[in-house]
């Protein structure tokens, strides 16, 4: 299993009819997800913080998502909010444009995968580190309801051993796959301003797991 097992599972719950908004368009490989999501649906906008082929819209994801409430039928957060300062802020952000029932795709790698524990990810660019338990509580808090999650053997293209492993037990597999559906109508602006609050709190120290 590799790659192309992480694309087939995002790509088989893209709908066909929408509104679709694809966050972290211009990054590999999701670049290359993002031409594939325009071939099964055109109504689509990708959003990046730099520009690139694909990218409708430049932006800091760090201050939200400068979209109306209600507006998109589908999100997809393609290995984005491992990078983020506070990606608690930015899943109320997706459930506040998302209309009632909307779906959520997510992926983020393992912070109890392979990778992770070995060290081979974890640096760099990453903030924040999550395992089943934390991306279900902050998906949760913020108003949707996970409906299908799975840990990915991806990744693992070149590596039998870790491959092998993966299959054996499964939650030590490198990523996190988790399609989640908008389950509660978003209460007002105020509230927003409330939780961005608390979560500036809790990030105090943005180098930890969540």
């Amino acid at each position: 299993m590799s790659e192309n097992l992480r694309q087939k599972k995002i790509l088989n719950e893209i709908p066909h009819n929408g509104k679709i908004l694809d966050v972290g368009c211009n990054v590999y490989p999701n670049n290359i997800i993002h031409r594939k999501i325009l071939e099964i649906n055109k109504n689509c906008i990708g959003i990046d913080w730099q520009e690139g082929k694909g990218v409708d819209k430049v932006w800091d994801l760090n201050k939200g998502l400068p979209f109306k409430n209600d507006e998109f039928d589908c999100i997809f957060l393609g290995e984005i909010i491992e990078h983020l300062e506070n990606p608690r802020m930015v899943l109320g952000e997706c459930c506040r444009i998302l209309k009632l029932n909307g779906k959520l795709i997510l992926t983020t790698p393992n912070s109890i995968g392979l990778p992770y524990v070995l060290g081979y990810l974890g640096g760099g660019s990453h903030m924040m580190a999550f395992n089943k338990e934390m991306i279900t509580e902050n998906i949760e808090i913020n108003g949707m309801k996970i409906e299908k999650f799975e840990y990915l053997n991806s990744f693992f293209r070149r590596n039998l051993l870790f491959r092998f492993i993966g299959f054996l037990i499964p939650r030590v597999r490198p990523t996190l796959f988790v399609i989640a559906r908008k389950r509660e109508k978003f209460k007002s602006e105020e509230l927003l301003k409330q939780k961005r609050g608390i979560y500036k709190k809790i990030y105090k120290n943005p180098k930890v797991s969540v």
